[in-house]
């Protein structure tokens, strides 16, 4: 009689314990849903033509392409989308203890280049933006340092940015490869 009453007791706890399984496959028949994604952080972003201050922060520059990366945002802290409009000037100095020969001439001659875009008229290069609200890039055509100058002459470089909002621009500041670049 004890080994059935054993028997018994065993069987019931290895039936019990089979119930009581975690299946992955068996959720009570409805189906899995996964919690939905969190929601986009927005950047705030503003028009530039709505604008009423501009400050440029210079991301990178290569003065051997020229090309510039650099990002736009209003005083309160706003990504500025839309620029359009821009005054792009790179210049082009010797080494600092090369003089000009030239009388005339400035003690420190260099070379510039000068780019532009009024989209009210037509624009042959254009800003591109970045996938990033308020990030833009340059890349001129046709900067050659060499063509106004003697073959590597030109050793510094620096550029000077500025963007046009509506009736507004950014504060224009020479960069050059060296400056604290973020």
């Amino acid at each position: 009689m004890k080994i059935s009453y054993l028997s018994l007791l065993l069987g019931s706890a290895l039936l019990l314990g089979g119930c009581g399984s975690d299946d992955d496959n068996n959720n009570g028949g409805g189906e899995i849903t996964p919690p939905p994604p969190p929601p986009p952080v927005e950047t705030p972003s503003l028009d530039i033509g709505e604008a009423s201050s501009i400050e440029l922060t210079l991301n990178s520059f290569d003065p051997d392409s020229g090309e510039v990366i650099f990002a736009l945002q209003n005083a309160e802290g706003k990504a500025l989308t839309n620029a359009a409009k821009y005054q792009i000037t790179y210049f082009g100095y010797p080494a600092e203890e090369q003089a000009s020969t030239k009388p005339k001439a400035w003690k420190r001659w260099h070379v510039t280049y000068g780019y532009s875009c009024d989209p009210a008229t037509e624009c042959a290069e254009p800003l591109q933006a970045l996938d990033s609200a308020g990030s833009y890039s340059f890349s001129p055509s046709g900067l050659d340092w060499d063509a106004n100058a003697a073959t590597g002459a030109v050793t510094r470089y620096k550029v000077a940015i500025e963007v046009f909002g509506a009736e507004i621009s950014n504060e224009v500041t020479l960069y050059s490869p060296t400056t604290d670049i973020n």
